[in-house]
């Protein structure tokens, strides 16, 4: 049986048809008979992740992150696996909404041996 999986991020024809970028990647893979590389990745467990991460591809060119390149993007919450496809290689990031916790109750920091240790703690979680 296969994983439940999130559709929302699902590629389809409006998204296509919504994004020039998009639709020039699937027109050029089409032209060339390639096939988009399907990657996935399970989440590690001492990773926190409380909602659907975003993904976003980084852009050497142009110097920052962008959730675009890939199509039907899913997670398993259960399985705490993603997937996608893509046809380009580079590197990928699992991104979380900054303000997804805030606001914070309390937060310090304090040395512990060479290193540091920063304690944070909100109405849901304490790290």
């Amino acid at each position: 049986m296969e994983d439940p999986m999130d559709p929302s991020m699902t590629l389809d024809g409006t998204m296509i048809a919504n994004n020039p970028e998009v639709r020039k990647m699937f027109l050029a893979a089409a032209l060339k008979q390639e096939s988009a590389i399907v990657l996935k990745y399970k989440i590690p467990t001492d990773v926190y992740v409380t909602e659907k991460p975003l993904l976003a591809r980084w852009i050497e060119d142009r110097n920052h992150w962008k959730q675009e390149g890939f199509v039907d993007y899913e997670y398993a919450p259960d399985t705490r696996m993603i997937s996608f496809k893509t046809y380009d290689f580079g590197t990928y990031a699992l991104l979380n909404d900054r303000h997804a916790h805030m606001p914070f109750q309390s937060w310090r920091m304090r040395p512990k041996a060479s290193c540091c240790i920063l304690l944070v703690q909100t109405r849901f979680i304490f790290i």
